[in-house]
């Protein structure tokens, strides 16, 4: 089987050709090629059985006459629409879920900086101005304290600042006692 390592989009995204050698390795019974330039992906795909690349070109998938398998270095498959409306019985796979750990801390990292109002102190430090109190004034209790709001998410999602204070989603009788209990001193 011949198989073509194509994944070379700087500064977006590159293969790395100790990454592609790390195939070769382990498929000793198939050629594993790395092409890296237009030209070089063209010429190697005439030939090409596998293709590992995020994106194909209407010429690029005219010139390959004997591809079976692309794998899509990337979840989406968009950029293999040339591809796709070929009409060719070609499999193509894509790399889902290899991403989502890191997409999760970042939510996460994300929710943190916003909570700690990071993109504050940066500015104010981008513009050398002191802002400890500015930064103080917003307390936010831990998150070990910190209880989910009834219609938090809402009022994110919907604006509910605008919605007439009877539309208002109330808390429980039940929740509003565990708070209460939760807020006394021990």
């Amino acid at each position: 089987m011949r198989i073509v390592a194509a994944q070379h989009d700087p500064p977006v995204w590159t293969l790395p050709a100790a990454q592609v050698r790390r195939i070769a390795q382990a498929l000793p019974d198939d050629t594993v090629i790395d092409a890296r330039s237009p030209e070089e992906r063209l010429a190697a795909f005439a030939e090409a059985d596998v293709i590992i690349s995020a994106r194909m070109s209407a010429d690029e998938v005219a010139a390959a006459k004997n591809l079976k398998w692309v794998q899509s270095t990337a979840v989406g498959v968009e950029w293999l629409k040339a591809l796709m409306e070929s009409g060719r019985d070609v499999l193509i796979t894509n790399v889902r879920g290899v991403h989502s750990d890191t997409i999760a801390e970042h939510a996460i990292a994300l929710v943190l900086a916003l909570r700690r109002r990071l993109h504050v102190a940066a500015a104010r430090q981008a513009t050398r101005t002191w802002s400890q109190t500015e930064l103080q004034e917003v307390r936010n209790p831990p998150l070990f304290e910190s209880r989910p709001r009834p219609g938090y998410f809402d009022l994110v999602i919907r604006n509910e600042f605008t919605r007439p204070p009877h539309c208002l989603p109330q808390p429980s009788p039940s929740l509003a006692s565990a708070e209460a209990k939760a807020r006394k001193p021990r």
